[in-house]
């Protein structure tokens, strides 16, 4: 658990002196989400008031297997961990919210023992007020490891224990309607999750809220707001051992000498910080957070981080923590590749002090070229036709493009080609293309679409139902046809500009204008 107390600021006479308890479920995944909550509680908080959050990860004794989330049933050991006395919060971890925790807090409880919002035949318990004195005797330890959510809610139910709650205090995603003065906004579609935390699991795309989330985020950056560091004294030394700052005359690995390559032909000179497989592989994810967050704060240009398996869950929390990273450090160039013989390669950080990075259109003429100028003119970029035979003589050189925009029959023909090689340094954004190796699907239309484009979007977007409506993952049959291209793929439409050319932007580690 990570615990962030938030003593009183200024001393109000009258003011209550009861702290403000919140206790988040969470997952390791969920880092950036983490300290977005954390950031809102804080940007809205009383300073005349106490706070203390608490998120829930990996607690003891549970089995986690037939959950829905990692953290589903922490909810009802909020009573017991907060001692079995006094108020509580629960939150889900993907929520922000708008107003002062404290005025959910202090709500009457009206003779209940805990308010939550009512739905049909029972209530959402992913945000609640909890009376933990009287709700401890009804979900008892023992209860909350052995039984299932809708058991456990059924107990409160039927024992008229659950009152309800203000609307304004869960606002789900599709109900949200960008007026100011919700109490807390909850991201209830796992596809539109702005922090995008299982790219192998689903195709994201922005939903509404999204940008509310990302002004939180780029106030915290601003901020240099940072959540306490919870590695234990033992991973906080394995992830110092790991971190070495190499120089020229180091023995460097084929990933080092091809990404240095890269980054010196665009003007990078000096030190760089290097990751090796050997020493990442079997850190956790606390240990591996603070090993990547001293990597990008050392005084180096670059970190190079290599990873000999091609997929997996480490992979994952290693890529996503360095992209995070980076939008943290914009002036350190990072480098990460996996897979030994056929190997991926992601990568980010500045251009050249002065120089715009290159963009090469392949393809001909195509009806989505006029849609996606307007967008392409908000990327400060220089743009340029080329025939996709070139490709092959320009790898690894200065005159190598940093993003390819591939179009019709001879932009998918290229695509296949830097596919076969080995995904490197060239980001790839396809025009009504579907195909493995690209990182970016702008679409024109879906009926331009062909049926193997859109098969593969079918496969990706996981369409199939639960019994609860919400979108099934792939399947592990889904994850072989499409050949990796889920975890590094977002589908756009050209509508509105502004976010196509923002995911242009990131593409090529580049701050968007618009």
């Amino acid at each position: 658990m990570t615990r962030l107390l938030l003593p009183p600021i200024e001393v109000v006479p009258g003011a209550s002196r009861e702290p403000v308890r919140i206790f988040v479920g969470s997952e390791h995944d969920h880092f950036r989400a983490e300290r977005v909550f954390a950031w809102s509680v804080m940007r809205t908080r009383n300073p005349a008031r106490a706070y203390e959050i608490e998120f829930l990860r990996d607690l003891p004794g549970f089995d986690r297997r037939r959950w829905r989330t990692g953290f589903t049933n922490y909810r009802f050991e909020v009573p017991a961990l907060a001692g079995g006395g006094g108020r509580a919060i629960y939150n889900d971890v993907d929520q922000i919210y708008g107003c002062d925790p404290a005025e959910l807090f202090d709500l009457d409880l009206d003779g209940h023992s805990l308010r939550a919002l009512q739905t049909p035949g029972g209530f959402d318990s992913a945000v609640m007020l909890l009376d933990c004195e009287r709700m401890a005797a009804l979900w008892t330890s023992q209860g909350v490891r052995r039984w299932r959510r809708r058991r456990l809610e059924g107990i409160a139910l039927q024992e008229g224990e659950v009152g309800a709650l203000d609307p304004r205090w869960h606002v789900r995603e599709h109900e949200f309607d960008g007026a100011p003065g919700h109490g807390l906004l909850h991201f209830t579609t796992l596809q539109s999750q702005p922090w995008r935390p299982q790219p192998d699991r689903f195709v994201y795309r922005d939903g509404a809220g999204a940008a509310c989330w990302h002004a939180l985020e780029a106030e915290a950056d601003a901020a240099g707001f940072e959540l306490p560091r919870d590695a234990r004294d033992s991973e906080d030394e394995a992830a110092s051992q790991a971190l070495r700052t190499c120089g020229a005359d180091d023995p460097q690995t084929g990933l080092e000498v091809e990404a240095l390559a890269w980054f010196e032909a665009r003007g990078f000179r000096g030190p760089w910080v290097c990751l090796r497989d050997e020493a990442i592989a079997d850190l956790s994810p606390p240990a591996l957070t603070t090993l990547i967050q001293r990597a990008f704060e050392a005084e180096a240009g670059a970190v190079v981080a290599h990873l000999e398996g091609r997929d997996g869950p480490q992979r994952r929390r290693v890529e996503a923590r360095m992209r995070d990273a980076s939008r943290r450090h914009p002036a350190v160039r990072w480098c990460l590749g996996f897979g030994a013989k056929r190997r991926e390669v992601v990568h980010g950080g500045p251009v050249a002090r002065g120089e715009e990075p290159r963009v090469w259109w392949i393809g001909e003429g195509s009806p989505a070229e006029s849609l996606l100028s307007p967008a392409l003119s908000k990327v400060a970029c220089r743009l340029e036709r080329v025939p996709a035979s070139v490709l092959a003589a320009t790898r690894g050189t200065r005159l190598a493009p940093d993003l390819v925009i591939a179009s019709g029959r001879e932009g998918r023909w290229a695509i296949r080609q830097l596919e076969r090689r080995g995904r490197g340094f060239i980001r790839c954004v396809g025009i009504d293309l579907c195909l493995p190796g690209i990182d970016l699907v702008v679409r024109a239309g879906p009926r331009r679409r062909s049926w193997r484009d859109r098969l593969t979007a079918r496969l990706l977007e996981g369409r199939s139902r639960g019994s609860r409506g919400t979108p099934r993952p792939m399947t592990p049959i889904a994850r072989m046809l499409v050949r990796g291209l889920a975890p590094r793929t977002v589908e756009v439409d050209l509508e509105p500009v502004d976010v196509a050319a923002r995911e242009i932007c990131r593409l090529l580690g580049i701050e968007a204008s618009c």
